[in-house]
């Protein structure tokens, strides 16, 4: 018991931010062709504490700058998806198989925003 009160004292006077500080910035911009998506990365709501025993990164910012073509084109045939697989409204990158995974709530909100 000593050990686990000891612990929790440390890590509440850990100068270390275990939550988002810093707030989140998102812009879309039109350049020529393109459509650029600039962001810190930061989420725009409350988050979990990270690192945590699924997740051992901290929440920090990114430099986000990805331009995609203004006026995509139907492709002749399908391909795998490799790497990052599109941005949220609010700029986090939605990244398959990197242990974000997602309740059924927000699964609904993402097929609902991207049918908008």
């Amino acid at each position: 018991m000593r050990f686990l009160f000891f612990i929790y004292c440390f890590l509440l006077f850990l100068p270390i931010n275990l939550v988002a500080t810093e707030l989140n910035k998102f812009e879309v911009l039109l350049i020529d062709e393109k459509r650029c998506f600039l962001s810190n990365g930061i989420p725009n709501h409350k988050t979990g504490i990270f690192p945590n025993k699924g997740n051992p990164n901290f929440i920090s910012h990114q430099e986000i700058n990805i331009c995609v073509p203004r006026y995509p084109k139907k492709a002749s045939s399908n391909t795998k998806i490799k790497g990052i697989m599109g941005i949220a409204l609010n700029g986090i990158l939605f990244r398959p198989a990197t242990a974000g995974f997602g309740t059924q709530k927000l699964l609904e909100n993402i097929v609902v925003m991207a049918t908008k």
